[in-house]
């Protein structure tokens, strides 16, 4: 009995642990479940949450726009981020479409540089309708949002040459993505920039296609 007390908390201890990591690069603080490619349905496991584009929308159509603010100091970061934003398009009849826009008050998705704690590279916010914008989404928003925020460490990308990849990790979870546990997805926290994916992996986008009901093609 000794000994099971002791496996469990050592494994409560890893779990904590994870969580903090997750905590500390930003988005969700709850991890989904996955067991790598085991993933139940064929998907990552989470709430169902995502984010509307209009009055008499739904999940299945609808372009999500994104305004990248002028702010960023090199047009490069701007081009970086924006290829990571277009990584998420879905083809075909029954899609999520990503576009960039210059009118920021028609965009959904806001990414605006910021000085954030350190080894933060990355952070996003969602807002429900009538509510300010919150970061946890298990304790904090109850149904669907209409917009989302992602904040950017323009320094530390810069240093990391990584910007691409932290604009797809963050848009993920603009899109209504959690962080995951498995290393073979973009949403997976904490990872060394070399072993980060740069492009959403098939996992990643069938759970896209899972959250807004669509397929993907």
């Amino acid at each position: 009995m000794r000994k099971v007390r002791e496996g469990v908390a050592k494994w409560m201890s890893v779990l904590a642990a994870v969580n903090m990591a997750a905590w500390m690069v930003g988005g969700n603080v709850a991890m989904a479940k996955c067991n790598d490619y085991k993933c139940e349905g064929g998907w990552h496991t989470f709430w169902d949450y995502y984010l509307e584009t209009g009055k008499k929308t739904n999940r299945i159509y609808g372009t999500r726009y994104v305004y990248i603010s002028k702010k960023f100091k090199v047009v490069s970061s701007r081009q970086q981020i924006m290829t990571g934003c277009l990584a998420w398009n879905m083809k075909g009849n029954s899609k999520i479409r990503i576009e960039t826009t210059s009118d920021y008050d028609k965009c959904h998705i806001y990414i605006v540089p910021e000085i954030l704690e350190h080894g933060v590279d990355g952070i996003t916010y969602l807002k429900p309708k009538g509510l300010p914008y919150v970061k946890d989404l298990e304790n904090n928003l109850h149904g669907n949002y209409c917009h989302a925020k992602i904040e950017m460490s323009e320094s530390r990308c810069h240093m990391y040459k990584y910007f691409t990849k932290v604009a797809t990790h963050e848009i993920g979870h603009a899109l209504g993505m959690s962080h995951v546990t498995c290393r073979n997805s973009v949403m997976c926290p904490g990872m060394d920039s070399k072993k980060m994916l740069a492009a959403p992996s098939a996992l990643d986008k069938s759970t896209l296609c899972h959250i807004y009901n669509a397929i993907y093609k």
